[in-house]
């Protein structure tokens, strides 16, 4: 079991937001906080575009017709209000990492459209089942700027409770 002392993002800009309220965060949980490595110990801030993801091991999905992940998030990005170079993603790989599918990591309905505003904890769920269905291999990843195309330098991306499984709703419209 993994054991963290740490309260949630700890940047200049993170305005205290406290840890992600999630229903197992006693036991941990993910935070690329790329607004403390932009931050100086005297106060002050850098402006390096910062990636970061973490990697599930591989997973059998190949009984799987369909292809859910549900988790709990909460993000604050930076810089720009453009919607196509979001920095949070959930990304597919079935050749072992050398190619990634990228799906926004958001409901749009839960997405918030304007550079540096937080979101709050939000529980989010995102079908993957054009990339994951019926594969023998999948790898998913959890990223924030994966490939480094966009500016996206402060703020934070945290991750927990994350749960892979098959839509019970088949045919559903």
């Amino acid at each position: 079991e993994w054991e963290h002392d740490f309260d949630g993002p700890a940047g200049n800009y993170s305005n205290n937001i406290g840890p992600l309220e999630s229903p197992t965060a006693d036991n941990g949980w993910m935070l690329l906080d790329c607004d403390q490595y932009n931050s100086t110990p005297d106060g002050g801030t850098t402006a390096e575009d910062v990636s970061g993801w973490v990697t599930t091991p591989e997973l059998d999905l190949s009984a799987l017709n369909s292809v859910l992940v549900d988790f709990t998030t909460y993000f604050r990005y930076c810089c720009s209000n453009n919607p196509d170079i979001f920095p949070a993603l959930l990304g597919v790989s079935t050749d072992d990492g050398a190619t990634w599918t990228n799906y926004r990591m958001f409901g749009y309905n839960q997405f918030i459209l304007g550079a540096n505003n937080a979101s709050g904890t939000l529980d989010v769920t995102v079908d993957i089942s054009e990339s994951a269905a019926n594969e023998s291999a999948v790898l998913i990843r959890f990223a924030y700027n994966p490939d480094v195309n966009s500016p996206m330098s402060h703020y934070y991306l945290a991750v927990d409770d994350v749960e892979v499984y098959e839509n019970p709703n088949a045919n559903n419209l």
